[in-house]
């Protein structure tokens, strides 16, 4: 064999070696990660953002697909299920306590409530215990009666059907969380019609079976995800000629709102954003834009805009690997809220 050959085999057999290499320790990193959150905290970003991507493709249990956890409902998919089930991911164990309307609270809370606070899984309090969501912080600080009626992964649109099943004679204010995923249910309301499609029950027994019970791992199935989501994030952006900017997608979140005004009428509505670990996007200047050129999306309803981004630490106030408000962000949030909330009721006070 001549030695421009042998030199090249050479070489070869060196890149294949590299790249064998460099797939063996990717997975192995990946795994002492997902088995070792803490560790997350010390990636860099960009790194970080991957490995959050990675665990909610294939590690995280979802609590609204877990059978002891959820039930199937109708009109809004589904609820929290009532009495108390256990929820666990490798950043923590919690016991989520769910009353008899299907949201994480007693079953004293839905006895008029002044408060009700609505949202998805960062307002329901994933990650935390019954006692540390920003909703009981908030009843702590204030004494007022808070209902917390957020439920993992609604929109706009379900946190508002929801709270048209409390009861509403003493209610106050509403606290609304937003995310930035609740565009496409807002779009799919606002295009259907204001009617928003939701799963039959077969879809919904076939997710939670799904969920319930996720693929074994076996090794190189991080590297091997990893993978289909390059090309996939790929596929999106060919296949997406147009994203909404923020602006828009503010616009879009009054107009479900608008929709639900008899709801929000003579109420306080507080309105924050809270993201998967902590994204920034810039939703509060731009809602509060919004607001200044559309007026009252219902009679008496005055909008308080709280900006989380300058509030709460991605770094500190977040899990590194799962995303949701931790304790300490919970915290922070609850005091936040109840400065707000202290600051009207001393208005109301001194009002004629």
């Amino acid at each position: 064999m001549k030695k421009p050959v042998k030199r090249t085999l050479f070489v070869a057999s060196l890149c294949l070696a590299g790249i064998l290499l460099a797939a063996t320790v990717f997975e192995c990193s990946a795994l002492l990660v997902m088995t070792h959150p803490a560790v997350a905290g010390l990636l860099p970003g960009r790194l970080k953002g991957l490995v959050h991507d990675l665990y909610m493709a294939r590690v995280v249990s979802v609590i609204q697909w877990l059978p002891p956890c959820s039930r199937y409902d109708p009109e809004i998919t589904y609820t929290l299920r009532p009495g108390s089930c256990v929820f666990t991911n490798p950043e923590f164990e919690t016991r989520v306590s769910v009353n008899s309307l299907g949201v994480r609270d007693s079953e004293a809370s839905l006895a008029a409530p002044q408060v009700a606070v609505l949202g998805d899984s960062q307002a329901m309090g994933w990650g935390v215990g019954d006692g540390e969501t920003f909703a009981r912080v908030l009843e702590k600080e204030t004494g007022l009666r808070v209902l917390d009626a957020a439920v993992s992964s609604y929109g706009t649109v379900r946190e508002m059907m929801m709270l048209s099943r409390i009861n509403r004679n003493d209610l106050e204010a509403v606290v609304l969380q937003y995310a930035d995923n609740d565009l496409w249910e807002n779009e799919r309301f606002l295009e259907n019609g204001k009617v928003l499609p939701v799963m039959d029950r077969e879809e919904y027994d076939r997710t939670v079976e799904e969920g319930a019970h996720p693929p074994r791992y076996r090794f190189g199935d991080y590297l091997k995800m990893a993978l289909l989501m390059a090309a996939s994030r790929d596929r999106i952006r060919e296949n997406t000629p147009f994203w909404p900017s923020v602006g828009e997608c503010a616009g879009k979140f009054l107009d479900v709102l608008s929709s639900f005004s008899g709801l929000l009428a003579g109420r306080d509505l507080i309105v924050l954003e809270l993201n998967e670990t902590g994204t920034r996007t810039g939703f509060a200047p731009a809602l509060r834009d919004a607001l200044k050129n559309r007026g009252e999306i219902a009679p008496g309803c005055r909008v308080i805009v709280l900006d989380t981004e300058t509030l709460l630490d991605p770094e500190s106030d977040y899990y590194p690997l799962d995303g949701h408000l931790n304790r300490a962000g919970h915290q922070k949030l609850g005091r936040a809220l109840a400065r707000i909330l202290k600051a009207r009721e001393a208005r109301v006070k001194v009002s004629p």
